[in-house]
């Protein structure tokens, strides 16, 4: 795995994280920042859990898996045109 992968549980094998997807937990790191909040997990139970803003936290959802239907997957690839975007505006990864 490299910082630029994504375990993609359909297929079971690291992919190359999508634009698109990188900007959306770029976009939760800002609300996180914004509020002073952060998500983190409690493990036994499965929940989330909603906390003061940790940038672990984020790490760590940085670290999320990807389980999208393969028509959403389309939206995500990362060499279709309309997913472009300046690296710039992704500071998560």
């Amino acid at each position: 795995m490299t910082d630029n992968q994504t375990w993609d549980e359909s297929t079971n094998d690291f992919v190359e994280t999508p634009n698109k997807l990188k900007r959306f937990l770029n976009d939760i790191d800002r609300l996180c920042k914004k509020y002073g909040y952060s998500i983190s997990h409690e493990d036994t139970h499965g929940a989330f859990i909603v906390e003061p803003y940790d940038s672990g936290n984020i790490e760590w959802l940085k670290d999320a898996h990807m389980n999208l239907p393969k028509q959403v997957k389309k939206d995500l690839d990362p060499l279709d045109p309309w997913d472009e975007c300046d690296a710039t505006e992704i500071d998560i990864y």
